[in-house]
């Protein structure tokens, strides 16, 4: 009986008991856009423009890259299947090297090279139903728009969160995509 008393004072001067995490809720089209619109700002993004840039580049033998990447300043959903993702190019410059000749180098602003304001992305938005794979390497997520060759790539600044980016896109290009309505 004694053993019995004992088991139970120690029981309850453990302390309060943990309680389990709180159910995910289930997942929506709202929601996967409310997690881009809460991790996307801040991290950083190369268009599919500028990737078709560096592929030009490393084309033509040459080193390239942009530094820094634009940051990812807005994921404002649209409408249900529509996010525009805008980010900050305004200090953002292509670097080009040539390997073989350490003197030949040079670079240029990204918004000279794209033609427009600081921010890039379309103003119209993005549509889900129009990224046709989408993939992750590490902490970056690669977006294959329709029509593309190539990828414009969201850089997170962890693996963890690229993968519940890729999540929520690909969610949104399952559930936005029009030939969805054939069933298959």
């Amino acid at each position: 009986m004694a053993l019995a008393g004992l088991l139970a004072t120690a029981t309850v001067s453990a302390g309060p008991e943990l309680s389990a995490p709180p159910a995910a809720a289930p997942r929506s089209v709202a929601g996967a856009q409310q997690l881009l619109l809460q991790l996307l700002p801040g991290n950083r993004y190369v268009s599919t423009p500028m990737s078709e840039m560096l592929d030009k580049a490393r084309a033509q033998q040459l080193s390239a890259r942009f530094e820094p990447l634009p940051l990812i300043v807005s994921a404002e959903p649209l409408a249900p299947c529509v996010t525009r993702l805008l980010a900050d190019a305004s200090a953002s410059q292509l670097l080009l090297r040539n390997p073989l000749d350490a003197a030949d180098a040079s670079q240029a602003s990204v918004v000279e090279l794209m033609r427009g304001g600081d921010l890039i992305g379309n103003p119209e938005g993005m549509h889900f139903g129009q990224i046709r794979a989408s993939s992750q390497q590490h902490n970056r997520v690669y977006l294959r728009l329709a029509g593309n060759t190539a990828d414009a790539v969201v850089h997170m600044e962890a693996a963890e969160s690229a993968s519940r980016v890729l999540a929520a896109v690909d969610y949104l290009r399952q559930h936005c995509d029009p030939s969805r309505a054939t069933g298959f």
